[in-house]
């Protein structure tokens, strides 16, 4: 598979927005504000410019909170961003550029099965891992390989899987990696983009993802649920909602590499638990959803008002 796909573009193209998640003393914002404002295409919105912003769900989002990131996305689409790249800070593209799908429908192989999920590593050549979020209740079901190739699919949720360190869960980090070494994963670079089909779904994260201008309403960050829930959940709640767009959500081969920052194992396996008491049930609800709304506005108010109901996230 090439390396670069209709639409990629090098860096230099798009522009950065950093985003400040607490307050600072004066003098300790001196080196950050220095460093990106000195770069043309770099914007660091620290906390005090976040509020200066005037949106009014900024008084909503508490400090040190991973959703002060909707105000990121906010002012990209204030100032005329149609296409999003949404990384974190120990991702890195690997060839220079952004490659994703950057067009509106194309080709695309999408999977045929019968499956509520799918583990989109087993595609990129790695069977035995799975992705944060994945309902553990199916990870020892049989793996799907089975595509058709389609056209003129609307994929405007594009994942890129990522080498290196990739975005696995705390059980197989507590039980499947060696303390203190890092993981190596390598990704099948030669796989083709897959699009999961409607009625299948996958977790996936904010760490390597191009979201279309029809899908820029999907990236809103909850802020009742906890920092390693939130994008997991935002991730399947949009993934729902795509469909009645005619929208699905695809998987490209590794496109990035993660070194991961330290973390506690423990903490984030507690800081998880409601990923692994509930992931099969929220897609089991996802699934089964229907809104008898007649436009999509009212559809998105519908199935947020429904899980809080559900009991996935609460009403604030």
């Amino acid at each position: 598979m090439p390396t670069s796909f209709p639409g990629s573009t090098p860096l230099s193209r798009w522009r950065l927005a950093v985003m400040g998640m607490k307050k600072y003393k004066k003098e300790k914002r001196l080196i950050p504000l220095f460093f990106f404002h000195s770069h043309p295409n770099c914007v660091f919105l620290s906390v005090e410019k976040q509020k200066s912003l005037g949106f009014r769900i900024h008084d909503l989002i508490p400090y040190k909170s991973y959703a002060r990131k909707n105000l990121g996305y906010l002012y990209a689409i204030q100032h005329g961003a149609k296409i999003i790249y949404e990384t974190d800070d120990d991702n890195s593209p690997t060839s220079g550029k952004i490659t994703f799908y950057q067009q509106e429908t194309g080709d695309f192989y999408v999977y045929k099965t019968d499956s509520m999920v799918v583990n989109p590593y087993e595609h990129f050549g790695q069977s035995t891992i799975w992705p944060r979020g994945y309902p553990l209740d199916h990870i020892a079901d049989p793996p799907s390989h089975s595509y058709m190739k389609c056209p003129k699919v609307d994929t405007s949720i594009q994942q890129g899987v990522v080498n290196g360190d990739p975005d696995v869960d705390a059980i197989f980090r507590l039980t499947r990696k060696d303390k203190d070494v890092d993981l190596k994963v390598e990704f099948d670079s030669e796989a083709p983009p897959v699009v999961l089909p409607p009625k299948t779904m996958a977790p996936f994260n904010s760490q390597n993802t191009l979201f279309m201008n029809k899908a820029l309403w999907g990236m809103l960050l909850p802020i009742t649920v906890a920092f390693r829930v939130c994008d997991i959940w935002r991730g399947y709640w949009a993934q729902r909602l795509l469909w009645d767009l005619g929208s699905q959500l695809s998987f490209f081969p590794p496109n990035a590499v993660q070194f991961r920052n330290a973390h506690n194992y423990l903490a984030d396996f507690i800081d998880e638990k409601l990923l692994y008491h509930d992931s099969g049930r929220l897609v089991e609800f996802l699934i089964n959803w229907k809104s008898d709304k007649p436009d999509f506005f009212s559809r998105v108010l519908d199935l947020s008002v429904a899980m809080v109901e559900h009991g996935f996230w609460e009403i604030k």
